[in-house]
């Protein structure tokens, strides 16, 4: 049986043209994971970096699991932080429960990946931060890994977008000196 959009198996999902721009980027898929060494003490935080490969990475999903602790069982419980320590910015200021942003499965520690609201770009060569703090009560560990492509399209797109305020700019000048 033939794979995904292969000749002889069926398309699966949405079917898009590979554009010659999209090819020349390279799209690889990529995955980043953050694991600590060893379980993080009940109500403690640990810290895992990890690199970006030698490509600006596209984060497009986000998946995440602990085993069960306690008795009953029950899923850990985790506030996740995530930085870009290169770019120096943050997915967002302060840390989120990640069972809030990606639920649980009835029973089960895990969940399925789910899709980031817009894709998140790390340039290539930074490191990214995750602190993991531990709210269950249970010394546990966490898994996180963001899913997603590595590619030149961020650099591109950055080069474009600077290249467009030039020509905006350039225009805005232009018209002041017509008396536009």
């Amino acid at each position: 049986m033939g794979g995904r959009n292969l000749p002889g198996g069926p398309p699966q999902g949405p079917v898009y043209p590979i554009s010659a721009k999209d090819a020349a980027m390279e799209r690889i898929p990529y995955f980043l994971p953050f694991e600590p060494a060893a379980a993080i003490a009940a109500l403690q935080t640990g810290q895992v970096d990890q690199v970006v490969s030698y490509k600006d990475f596209v984060c497009v999903q986000m998946g995440f699991t602990s085993p069960t602790v306690g008795f009953p069982a029950a899923p850990g419980r985790w506030n996740v932080q995530i930085q870009d320590i290169g770019g120096s910015t943050n997915f967002q200021p302060q840390g989120f429960n990640i069972t809030a942003a990606i639920g649980t499965n009835a029973g089960m520690s895990d969940s399925a990946a789910v899709d980031m609201p817009v894709p998140w770009v790390f340039m290539e060569k930074t490191t990214v931060r995750v602190t993991f703090q531990e709210l269950a009560g249970f010394a546990n560990t966490p898994h996180l890994v963001l899913i997603g492509y590595l590619t030149n399209w961020a650099r591109e797109a950055t080069a474009a977008q600077a290249n467009q305020e030039l020509v905006l700019k350039v225009m805005k000048k232009q018209a002041g000196e017509a008396g536009y």
